[in-house]
């Protein structure tokens, strides 16, 4: 490697494993191949799929590899050290979410992780994907995530997430997110110092239409709804489904498309009890169930869609379901959370109702099918900022903040 280089070593989950981690992972690593500062080296320590028990690596370009080098479960510490001892960079880019490494007691023992990083003497960056407010971790959200929900655990849980992040953050030079609400979480229920998080915003592909094409292919006499991503509770599906059944009754050329499958970390069969749900509410011609697809197959969905929903309950991260509807410049409706609130521009690209609102979810969904004029401002509004927050665009903004924690 030419001296005169920035050598940077990233860790995190890549696909074949699902997970919004890994898709943005892959969307960065893709952007930096089309960098033109040949002076930057990248290798992504990525977890092994299953069924692969050795190391492996890939070559993107002669400037980007990824090495297959750890496994999700207690042991990741040790093998991502080994590597980082042997290659030695200038910086670790450290990706966290809850779970992303394995179970519970994988993600008790990160902050050691980050810690034991800095002891070896290495800069490190940790991007945390996913900040939990405080105050919402109660019976009910403990209960929606498939957490234990008796109050001693609750409180157990509420303190081990604060003690978690507070060390993450304490022990990083730096952190990434993604929304500035998520900075002010940081800063307010966690007490870090507001200097050392740094907002860089989830990045949009170019988009695959136009806003006269999208208009001109969603001018149809069926306004389909469609709801993309994996499905658990938290998401509020069984929320949409009510709202849906009072939408039908009152426009009857309305249909929902559902396209996901079950968490691969959720316990509960979601699928069969929103199958079952939709039987009882009788909206069975007005629902479609379309299994799980992979992002690569969902072109046709967005370009067919009226309007996206996303009628989460709580919204702890940047949606990359979000992300692949703005590429197909579709208007969404969205719960008035945080993330969501920032990423629709608080209305501009997507109007927001009230979360946990069936009532308030049914009236905006069936306004904007009815405003047309409403759609396309959204829809040249989502056109503006995809051009504007590009991959190339989180690529180059992380790079510049690389280079400013080497210099």
């Amino acid at each position: 490697m030419d001296k005169s280089g920035l050598k940077v070593c990233m860790v995190s989950i890549y696909p074949p494993t699902q997970g919004g981690v890994g898709t943005y992972t892959k969307e960065i690593l893709s952007a930096y191949t089309r960098f033109t500062k040949s002076n930057l080296y990248i290798t992504l320590l990525a977890d092994r799929p299953a069924g692969m028990n050795k190391t492996s690596q890939e070559t993107l370009t002669p400037n980007i590899a990824i090495k297959r080098v750890w496994t999700r479960n207690i042991t990741y510490p040790l093998q991502i050290m080994k590597t980082l001892i042997r290659e030695h960079p200038h910086l670790t880019h450290v990706h966290h979410e809850y779970f992303l490494y394995g179970g519970l007691l994988s993600s008790a023992i990160f902050p050691f992780f980050i810690i034991l990083l800095k002891a070896i003497r290495l800069k490190v960056i940790v991007q945390i994907h996913g900040v939990i407010q405080l105050k919402n971790i109660d019976h009910n959200y403990c209960k929606t995530c498939e957490l234990p929900s008796n109050e001693v655990l609750i409180k157990i849980s509420r303190l081990g997430i604060f003690i978690t992040t507070s060390l993450i953050c304490k022990s990083a030079d730096a952190i990434i997110v993604h929304a500035n609400c998520l900075k002010e979480t940081l800063v307010y229920d966690y007490c870090v110092n507001s200097e050392k998080i740094f907002v860089i915003r989830y990045g949009f592909a170019k988009p695959m239409i136009t806003p006269k094409e999208a208009f001109l292919v969603r001018n149809k006499n069926v306004h389909e709804i469609l709801f993309y991503g994996f499905l658990t509770g938290y998401k509020g599906l069984e929320i949409l489904l009510a709202a849906h059944a009072e939408l039908v009754e009152e426009m009857s050329n309305v249909h929902l498309r559902v396209v996901g499958g079950n968490s691969p970390r959720s316990k509960i069969n979601h699928l069969n009890n929103l199958k079952q749900m939709t039987q009882k509410l009788g909206i069975t011609d007005y629902v479609t169930f379309a299994g799980f697809k992979e992002p690569q197959d969902m072109g046709e969905y967005f370009t067919n869609a009226e309007i996206f929903v996303l009628p989460y309950i709580y919204s702890m991260a940047s949606s990359d379901a979000l992300s692949k509807a703005f590429q197909y410049l579709l208007p969404t409706v969205a719960s008035d959370l945080g993330v969501l609130r920032e990423e629709l521009g608080c209305g501009k690209r997507g109007l927001l109702c009230q979360a946990g609102n069936k009532e308030s979810l049914k009236d905006t969904i069936k306004y904007l099918l009815m405003h047309e004029a409403k759609r396309q401002s959204i829809t040249e509004s989502i056109y503006e900022h995809s051009l504007e927050f590009s991959w190339d665009t989180a690529a180059e903004e992380i790079y510049r903040l690389w280079a400013h924690l080497n210099s």
